[in-house]
């Protein structure tokens, strides 16, 4: 089985999950990293992206060739019977998209076959073939090369990532700096996404550093790990949770988060517990995160390795997704119809 992939291995600054899919993923079947000339020229017995929007962030020359690009692989790959996959890691754009971008996932969209979703959504059925249930993996095989253990907890609450408006987290330091009950020192790292929502969290962080540091910077791995390892607990009030690394490296880590309510958060909660997920109400504020901080404290007896479902363990993720490249391989050959995803 041969499947031409769109992950990129990441750098030590960026998410590893591409990484960890190539490396796993890759002992089951044989996975090819797409390029545009492996697209249109190599045998393959499958198509499957993670972040198709990758192929249209170049400027309009680039993106209208790409869209014309997709049009000839998607007839061609309708004649050959070859399935196009996309695992779903955000349910809504998280960055403005030009025409030529919304026209070329629109393109890719109507080409789809199977979609594998990573967490419960309320619109969709994510059991019912071609839709696929297939969870987040978990970060371990990432962490354990890395000596932790002899971190140490702190009061410090941490929000780490890519610092982006939709993630609520102006509205979290905000909350954080005002409050007028008593909470932990705030830890806010990572690159923002401009200079100018930079220099409003700068602003907000400068006028009470004595509740909110910020650090916008992408850390090596280890520094990383080390910092999350010593935080009491991960926030990430990201309106909308669906899907978060970051929520699973911080679990991967043991240690505890407090997530924003929804139907994804409330099964991740459901599956390791109220002493490792805290969630927030919809209309949350100060008095809410403390209480959320409080509730993890005082489970924190209850705590020793994050009960992480087994279906999480990229060993039978990648067995997972080769039965997902098999089936969708065997019923799609002969299939006429590639403009309707069904």
């Amino acid at each position: 089985m041969r499947v031409l992939t769109l992950p990129m291995s990441s750098s030590s600054h960026d998410n590893p999950f591409g990484e960890l899919f190539m490396r796993y993923v890759g002992q089951e079947c044989e996975l090819i990293t797409f390029t545009w000339r492996r697209a249109l020229f190599d045998h393959y017995d499958a198509v499957h992206f993670h972040w198709p929007e990758a192929l249209f962030t170049g400027g309009f020359v680039i993106n209208l060739r790409n869209v014309m690009l997709l049009c000839v692989l998607a007839m061609m790959n309708k004649w050959r019977g070859v399935p196009h996959i996309e695992t779903i890691h955000n349910l809504r754009p998280h960055q403005p998209r030009t025409s030529t971008a919304r026209l070329g996932l629109a393109i890719w969209q109507r080409t789809v076959y199977v979609r594998i979703f990573m967490a419960a959504t309320p619109r969709v059925d994510v059991d019912m073939w071609p839709n696929v249930f297939l969870p987040h993996g978990d970060y371990r095989p990432i962490i354990h090369p890395y000596d932790v253990s002899d971190a140490k907890s702190s009061e410090r609450v941490l929000l780490f990532g890519h610092l982006r408006r939709y993630k609520d987290i102006e509205r979290l330091m905000n909350a954080w700096a005002d409050s007028d009950v008593t909470l932990p020192k705030l830890l806010v790292v990572g690159r923002a996404e401009t200079d100018s929502y930079l220099h409003a969290l700068e602003s907000i962080s400068a006028r009470t550093a004595d509740r909110v540091q910020l650090r916008s910077e992408s850390l090596p791995t280890t520094e990383l790990l080390r910092l999350i390892k010593t935080s009491s607990a991960v926030v990430l009030p990201y309106p909308n949770f669906y899907n978060s690394g970051a929520a699973i490296l911080a679990l991967s880590l043991d240690v505890p988060v407090v997530l924003s309510r929804s139907s994804a958060s409330e099964g991740l909660a459901a599956e390791v517990g109220q002493a490792w997920v805290q969630l927030l109400p919809t209309a949350w504020d100060a008095s809410a995160l403390r209480k959320c901080l409080e509730e993890l404290e005082a489970r924190a007896h209850e705590r020793d390795h994050a009960p992480l479902s087994d279906a999480r363990n990229w060993v039978r993720l990648a067995e997972a997704h080769a039965r997902v490249y098999a089936k969708a391989t065997v019923l799609k050959k002969g299939k006429r119809s590639w403009w309707s995803s069904r």
